[in-house]
This record gives structure tokens, sequence and C-alpha cells, in this order.
């Protein structure tokens, strides 16, 4: 008994079966930015110099989310813009949410 071994499949045929993509499948699958990168974010928020409270970026976040009570509307969506482009502190970020 001899074994052949069979010819080669011609694989330039349009018309071969070829798999389907796989749907992705995982977390990375329902994850959806809602937000732009952080360098975008960064060029996007205002200066240090011009937020409400003096010396921002020396303060811990205890100390900001102390200095957030009273202050209006437009004085925390500037503290969130430079907040989320920066350092990205999820306490300062959560009780502005809580604020506004």
């Amino acid at each position: 008994m001899s074994w052949r071994t069979p010819a080669p499949t011609d694989t330039s045929d349009s018309t071969a079966w070829k798999p389907e993509p796989e749907a992705a499948s995982g977390p990375a699958a329902f994850t959806t930015p809602t937000t732009a990168p952080v360098a975008d974010r960064a060029a996007s928020a205002p200066p240090v110099e011009e937020l409400p409270i003096p010396d921002y970026d020396e303060l811990s976040a205890s100390q900001v989310i102390e200095r957030l009570d009273g202050l209006d509307a437009p004085s925390l969506e500037a503290i969130r813009a430079y907040e989320a482009g920066h350092r990205g502190r999820n306490t300062i970020l959560g009780k502005i949410a809580q604020l506004s």
C-alpha cells in the first residue's frame, strides 16, 4: 500500500470558503469610550491659574473637596475640566457631580 499526498488546494479562488471574522467578546467588546483621550481633555481644560481655587495643584483631593461647596456652576465646570484633563482624581470628580 502506498500513501499519496493530496494535491495542494488552490487558495486563489475567490469563491473558496473563508471563515467569518469572529465577533468581539469579553469586557472590551462592551466598553465604549465616553471621554476624549487625556491629551485632548488637558488641551481643552482651563489653565490652573484661572481656577477659582488658589494653588490647586498643591492641594490634596480632600483639601479640594472642602473648597468646592459654594462654588457656582461655571467654577465647578472649570475645576471638573481641569481635573479630568490632568490628574483625574475620582473623589474630586464625584463630588463635583454631586454638586452639579
